[in-house]
């Protein structure tokens, strides 16, 4: 398992994480507010798929990750039109905005946004023709809050989508250039160390020629500075090799 494929599985843990705690949540809230008796048994279903599917690796990582989104925005419209979650859809929402963050991809934060700007217009409407809100300043003024703050939350969001991927895309491209630097030296050291191999073995051959022929201390001199210069060669061509 290289490095990113185990970051990729750090995000989808916690990724994961935060969708069990919160479909647990709407699950309770499904249970204790008496909504639809059929869904949190499909919910469960899908949450055990969706660990299952990080689990096992099943398929590419934006598969996974389109399958866990599909999930959430399920589970957040089957939060968002009941009637008692008029003001919840928002919160749902930015929590559903902010988990996707971690997946660094804009099309996952404007979906969610799309569905909320959905929710609020089904949620206005239904509350216009049951006449069990009234739609006084203070409602307004929230259900205008609710819209600004969504919004600004996508936009905010983006801009940290936008900057994470520009800190990576420059932490990649540094990572790049340092190995194309190293394998530049390994090349430099091996080509270094054969061109200087045949002229160290020339002048070894010559000294060793000589000394044959008379004793002299300087031709010594020459003669071991030279086998020296051999060994560190082959100590060079040995540390490129590993």
């Amino acid at each position: 398992m290289n490095e990113h494929t185990s970051q990729t599985d750090r995000t989808h843990n916690i990724l994961l994480a935060i969708i069990s705690v919160s479909t647990a949540g709407a699950l309770i809230e499904s249970i204790t507010q008496g909504w639809e008796f059929w869904v949190p048994p499909l919910i469960i279903c899908g949450l055990i798929a969706c660990w299952a599917l990080h689990v096992t690796h099943y398929g590419k990582s934006e598969f996974r990750e389109t399958n866990y989104l599909i999930f959430s925005m399920l589970v957040s419209f089957y939060h968002g039109v009941h009637e008692t979650s008029f003001f919840d859809v928002a919160v749902v929402t930015a929590l559903l905005m902010c988990t996707m963050t971690l997946l660094r991809r804009k099309a996952f934060l404007l979906l969610p946004l799309l569905e909320f700007y959905a929710l609020l217009a089904i949620q206005t409407v239904w509350a216009v023709i049951s006449g069990n809100t009234v739609f006084d300043a203070l409602v307004i003024s929230r259900i205008v809050l609710h819209v600004v703050a969504v919004s600004a939350i996508y936009k905010v969001l983006c801009e940290v989508i936008k900057s994470s991927r520009r800190a990576y895309e420059e932490l990649e491209k540094w990572s790049e250039e340092r190995k194309s630097d190293r394998t530049q030296m390994e090349d430099f050291l091996v080509n270094i160390s054969h061109e200087l191999r045949t002229p160290v073995n020339v002048i070894n051959g010559m000294s060793l020629m000589i000394l044959k022929k008379e004793d002299r201390e300087d031709v010594v001199s020459i003669r071991d500075a030279g086998v020296r210069l051999s060994r560190q060669l082959e100590d060079i061509q040995d540390y490129s090799e590993i």
